[in-house]
């Protein structure tokens, strides 16, 4: 157990100490002071640190989302229920993948900056991921609480589209349309995380309950 966690958290520090000496790298190369890479953004600038509140619960809640699709991936996998396992691996790269593109603003910034991708384009990769991701797994999604997943979807979509659909009252609503189109996003994300996080604890309990009864087959 101990050897274990030695080598657990020797691979977790080397991953910590590789990104370190990237920053550095990008720090150098780029010419970008090292305390704009390291600190807080509300320190940094100076602002007040609710700037963006809703935003940053949004990430907290792709990132723990992802994190628990993935060990419950791990534990299925080991304990062999091959299927709920690649949904699960499946299930947390699709939500790294929105979490990537959500917190670095991937569609809004960088896919433009670095790989001269515009903003619909991006959306066009997100929604062929999501084509891709249904069409493997849709006989395991409806073995689960799909209504609440359509829902996150919808909501989601929602969201994508919300300037299209309140283009004639966004004059009107002000800084409330961003309410409206953030909040959209935020229910989706909720609905998202409460879908995989169930999922995952049912497919972890009913893994873990038939090593049990059946050994031989774990």
């Amino acid at each position: 157990m101990i050897k274990t966690s030695i080598r657990l958290l020797a691979l977790s520090n080397a991953f910590a100490l590789a990104f370190l000496a990237l920053l550095t790298f990008v720090s150098i190369n780029s010419q970008i002071p090292m305390g704009t890479l390291t600190r807080d953004p509300a320190t940094l600038e100076g602002f007040h640190p609710l700037i963006g509140i809703l935003s940053n619960l949004g990430i907290l809640l792709w990132c723990g989302t992802a994190a628990v699709c993935l060990f419950g991936a791990v534990i299925l996998h080991q304990n062999g229920s091959k299927n709920a396992g690649r949904f699960l691996a499946g299930s947390a790269f699709l939500t790294f993948f929105l979490l990537f593109d959500d917190f670095f603003l991937f569609h809004d910034v960088l896919s433009r900056q670095y790989f001269g991708i515009r903003e619909k384009g991006v959306y066009v990769i997100i929604v062929t991921i999501t084509i891709i991701y249904a069409a493997i797994f849709w006989r395991t999604i409806l073995k689960t609480e799909y209504i609440v997943l359509g829902f996150a979807l919808i909501l989601l979509a929602s969201s994508l589209g919300i300037d299209a659909l309140l283009a004639g009252l966004t004059e009107k609503m002000g800084e409330w349309s961003f309410l409206v189109e953030d909040g959209l996003k935020f229910l989706g994300i909720v609905a998202w995380c409460n879908y995989f996080m169930g999922t995952s604890y049912r497919f972890v309990v009913e893994g873990l309950s038939n090593a049990i009864k059946n050994p031989e087959n774990s």
